[in-house]
């Protein structure tokens, strides 16, 4: 993690005496802190991965979904080692691939810049559906989160430890679970969100007799059918930041819930965040 993020030096961390871990909190600043908490907390996942569970939990992993986590946490990722002694922020940092620490990329004129969750039309919901896919062990986790005109969380669900061959079922089933979750779906105008484009497509064609997931995509064509009125969306990742994280929570921790009218706190700070930029904007 060293490599990724700015925390403390290794003899910080070894026992002095029982508040080695509050002394240590304490000498350090605030982004650093919650940093350490996060390692911490991963560690323990670890440990009860070790003895409660299956063990497969992997430190490679861990570390992958570390940085993943931060990034949609909107934490600050700093590099302690640059050449000149700056800190640059670090765009994108892969455990497989330690050489990608770099600063972000500019702007470039015709290109489309990333986009926050917007809201759906009067008299609509708006379902964003995401998935965390484990090709390791070949199993995914999914969550969807169902929002009002006013960015109002209306349900929201996940679960994990699905089995799966890759990505798009993976997606696909996400999909699947947004529909299925609707409480009275034949009155429902529904519009249906994935940053995947080749689910997206597929929802879209319908006819889909030749794919190897055609059975996922008749029961989404069938549920979509018995809407009021329905549209299934390709949006970018940054725009799916909730159901990104809610698909994280599943597969890391998993817990597999159904909530209603509230979230996790961790994916209700990206819903507040995106409810505040929503009210700013319309003022």
């Amino acid at each position: 993690m060293r490599k990724c993020w700015d925390i403390p030096d290794e003899n910080m961390f070894r026992f002095s005496g029982p508040d080695w871990l509050l002394i240590l909190l304490d000498g350090i600043d605030n982004e650093r802190r919650g940093l350490v908490l996060l390692l911490l907390w991963r560690c323990w996942h670890m440990r009860n991965d070790a003895i409660h569970d299956k063990g497969k939990c992997t430190i490679k992993g861990s570390a992958t979904f570390l940085n993943q986590y931060t990034r949609d946490l909107n934490l600050n990722y700093t590099s302690c080692n640059s050449e000149k002694g700056k800190r640059h922020i670090i765009s994108h940092c892969s455990v497989a691939n330690e050489s990608v620490m770099t600063k972000p990329a500019a702007p470039q004129p015709g290109k489309t810049q990333c986009k926050q969750w917007s809201p759906p039309p009067e008299g609509w919901v708006k379902i964003n559906c995401d998935a965390s896919y484990d090709s390791e062990n070949s199993i995914c986790s999914i969550a969807c989160i169902c929002r009002d005109r006013l960015g109002r969380v209306t349900w929201a669900c996940n679960e994990s430890n699905i089995k799966c061959f890759d990505v798009p079922e993976a997606e696909a089933r996400a999909c699947l679970l947004g529909l299925k979750s609707v409480h009275d779906i034949t009155g429902a105008s529904i519009i249906l969100e994935s940053d995947n484009a080749l689910v997206i497509e597929a929802i879209k064609k319908r006819n889909q007799k030749q794919s190897r997931l055609w059975k996922l995509f008749e029961d989404i064509n069938f549920l979509s059918d018995t809407c009021r009125r329905f549209e299934a969306t390709k949006i970018e990742r940054e725009s799916n930041s909730a159901a990104h994280v809610l698909a994280d929570v599943a597969r890391f921790s998993d817990l597999c819930y159904f909530w209603l009218g509230h979230v996790p706190s961790v994916v209700g700070k990206i819903v507040e965040r995106e409810s505040v930029k929503l009210i700013s904007d319309v003022i």
